[in-house]
């Protein structure tokens, strides 16, 4: 994933219908934030910042996703960034995501996205 313009982007994981699901974004400025939306609230469940990701403008940051069980787990450029247990969603879509925090444009691309079924 790459952030052509703007602040954040990642991916929606377990999404089901009516805007449910896991979110795991990170921003150019090196945080992270990993959230579950359940269609009437946004509850966050970790955040931080993280030296794994790449900052600025134009860097490349692969992302990573494993999830299995109530087990999320999360990373960037191959690292371990952090683990949550969570029962809310256990199946569902997956997508990209590209966020405005300030209301400016967001670009993001995203390139070799895998899937695997554990």
């Amino acid at each position: 994933m790459t952030i052509l313009k703007g602040n954040t982007g990642g991916v929606v994981y377990r999404q089901a219908p009516g805007y449910k699901y896991y979110y795991f974004s990170i921003s150019r400025d090196g945080r992270f934030s990993l959230s579950l939306n359940n269609g009437n609230h946004y509850q966050p469940l970790k955040s931080g910042s993280s030296a794994a990701i790449h900052t600025g403008q134009d860097q490349t940051n692969v992302l990573g996703i494993v999830a299995q069980g109530s087990a999320i787990g999360v990373y960037v450029n191959n690292q371990h960034i952090t683990t949550v247990f969570n029962t809310t969603f256990r199946a569902g879509r997956i997508g990209a995501a590209a966020e405005s925090i300030d209301g400016s444009v967001t670009d993001v691309a995203f390139s070799n996205v895998m899937v695997w079924t554990l």
